[in-house]
């Protein structure tokens, strides 16, 4: 599970808008600057803080920054796939790739957005610790990783706040424990381990003094039970594991025995377990059973057992229930009776489960998606008679669903999805037929078209009133936009994508207007935006000029890679005389220092160097 985010975006940048009567979005967050996609995936609210995945590891958007803020990133490589993340003291912890040389090592990123390398199990080349299952317990921050020059294979190590130990050696000598899947119940922690006692992978318990040991061997003999998704449910430890008689199975720890909990495929075959949803203090889940098929389990907080809760299909078929929604102290879900087809049904501990609307009279199905609840009513998404798949809306009271809007009029279906509240109003994403685009509902002013959004919205989620969401950008690919409906000025915000070689430039070739340079000083990575200030060259051709930091930087065209003026300080001009070259004072790369290029070819033409003039005044520039 994610912990709570220490860290700000990776290569944040805020098109800057002019403020209007119609507020627009606009794009937060260019993860990836060259000119190709971010990636940007499955986005997520946590903790107060928008965490989402993109092709250079974990963002974090801070909504609050409003300067450009020095690069947060892991070692030198643009690609240190940071997992496991957990917060420890101040710091968020994780095993991260800081270079292919490297290897996967333990890293911290602080407050400040400080990266900083904790500790290396192994200084050879190419090979790393590889730190997994990290966990809080005892006061340390406890993990999985290869000891390497240690030789003592894959082990428990634990930090506590100064420097990283062997906690024990489980399996000893140079065999691997493998602890994995690490849970803290009442004062211990358990995981998954092999102990090389000829039991195989079994459950194992450590008290934070005595060496770990075995807790029970839940499949006696050799071969192991293999525990997984340890997990405390009303303080009793509850996991996964396999047996030959029961398969893979749900149990629970009681003491020093593992209880089988449900033997929910009768003998060895493996039990399946889906989606959960809490109401009211007990645990539901959807199980199988041969009996029943896919059906509405539950766990009662004494978690002695799962029992049906309710056979929605009576005749041993599965009637996959799923999207649990809690509406009006109720517990919605859509699953198929076998005579109604997949259908809105709904579950209280009064009368059970009853069928709450039967959209598509019969045995069709009306297959509702999205339930959201929404000003007291269920906004979702399914098909309605003569309408095709629309919006539409449920009326507890009235028990009776409504079509909101034909918005593909006729029987096509408009495929609404990312239903997502914002203020007073639910937006989602739809298609009329054209092409999908952003429309918002309220009960005050009913559906209407949302313009100004970009191509390929998706992933829509809010945050503190304002909306963010993946969405195609022409120069930076896939990115990651923001929406209020407050009207505002969007203010420039330049943060960092990843830690270059010292004072290395790139540029993209096909598209002139993005810069990337490395400041020695900061050792980051910056984007730059270049198409709002320009310098005419002795032919009369203009060409981009952008500062950052306090530094002027030139693309000569869309194959060179710009080159750093000098250091300019505030209300400086740029200025190039028109004499015999081009520019003043041309210089090659080797007058300076040698630059890297990350592309093949982009170093065919020079790369020129030009003086900043404070007398004149033609071409005046603005500084961040």
């Amino acid at each position: 599970m994610l912990k709570p985010a220490v860290a700000r975006f990776i290569g944040l940048l805020l098109a800057a808008g002019a403020s209007s009567a119609t507020p627009a979005p606009f794009l937060a967050a260019d993860i990836n600057p060259v000119g190709y996609s971010g990636n940007v995936q499955a986005l997520e609210v946590f903790n107060g803080s928008l965490v989402f995945g993109s092709g250079f590891g974990l963002g974090v958007l801070d909504q609050d920054a409003k300067q450009a803020t020095l690069a947060v990133a892991i070692g030198a490589t643009t690609s240190p796939f940071p997992a496991f993340m957990t917060v420890f003291g101040e710091r968020m912890f994780m095993g991260a790739l800081g270079s292919d040389a490297q290897g996967r090592e333990l890293w911290a990123v602080d407050a400040a957005m400080n990266p900083s390398l904790i500790h290396e199990f192994s200084t050879a080349v190419t090979m790393g610790g590889d730190p997994k299952y990290l966990a809080v317990f005892d006061n340390k921050l406890f993990m999985q990783a290869n000891s390497l020059a240690m030789n003592k294979g894959v082990e428990l190590f634990a930090y506590d706040g100064t420097e990283v130990s062997l906690a024990a050696d489980i399996n000893a000598g140079a065999a691997n424990s493998n602890p994995a899947h690490m849970a803290v119940v009442a004062g211990v922690l358990y995981m998954s381990a092999d102990g090389g006692n000829g039991n195989g992978q079994e459950l194992y318990a450590y008290d934070g003094t005595n060496a770990p040991a075995m807790v029970a061997d839940v499949n006696a003999g050799p071969d192991g039970s293999f525990p997984e998704w340890l997990v405390e449910f009303s303080s009793t430890l509850y996991f996964v594991a396999t047996t030959p008689a029961t398969g893979r199975e749900l149990f629970r720890l009681d003491g020093l025995t593992a209880v089988l909990v449900a033997d929910t495929a009768p003998g060895a075959g493996d039990g399946e377990f889906g989606k959960m949803a809490v109401l009211d203090g007990v645990l539901y889940m959807a199980a199988h059973t041969v009996k029943a098929g896919m059906e509405l389990f539950r766990l009662a907080s004494s978690g002695n057992a799962i029992a049906l809760e309710h056979d929605v299909d009576s005749r041993a078929y599965s009637s996959i229930p799923e999207l649990f929604t809690v509406y009006d102290e109720q517990l919605y879900f859509v699953a198929d009776d076998g005579v109604h087809g997949s259908e809105l049904w709904r579950y209280n501990t009064t009368h059970g489960a009853e069928l709450a609307a039967d959209i598509m009279p019969g045995p069709v199905s009306s297959e509702p998606y999205q339930l959201v609840p929404f000003h007291g009513s269920l906004l979702l998404a399914g098909k309605f008679p003569e309408a095709g798949i629309e919006l539409l809306q449920f009326d507890s009271k009235a028990s009776e669903v409504q079509l909101l809007a034909d918005i593909k009029p006729g029987s096509g279906d408009s495929y609404p999805s990312n239903l997502c509240i914002l203020g007073a109003h639910m937006y989602f994403l739809a298609n009329s037929g054209a092409a999908s685009a952003v429309y918002k509902y309220s009960e005050e002013s009913g559906l209407a078209l949302v313009p100004g959004f970009p191509k390929a919205v998706s992933g829509l989620v809010a945050m503190e009133g304002v909306m963010y969401f993946s969405g195609y950008h022409a120069d930076a690919g896939m990115e990651l936009w923001s929406y209020s409906e407050a009207v505002s000025v969007a203010k420039p915000i330049q943060l960092h994508v990843s830690v270059a070689k010292p004072i290395q430039l790139h540029v993209s070739v096909a598209k002139p207007i993005q810069l990337h340079v490395a400041d020695p000083n900061a050792h980051a990575l910056q984007l730059c935006l270049t198409h709002s200030h320009a310098v005419l060259d002795a032919h009369g051709i203009a060409h981009p000029i952008v500062v950052s930091h306090g530094i002027a930087y030139l693309i000569v065209d869309a194959h060179t890679i710009a080159h750093p003026v000098v250091d300019a300080h505030a209300n400086r001009d740029l200025h190039c005389h028109a004499d015999d070259h081009p520019f003043v004072n041309v210089h090659t790369v080797a007058d300076f220092y040698p630059i890297q290029h990350p592309k093949p070819h982009i170093h065919a033409n020079p790369i020129y160097h030009c003086n900043i003039h404070p007398e004149q005044h033609r071409h005046p520039l603005s500084y961040q």
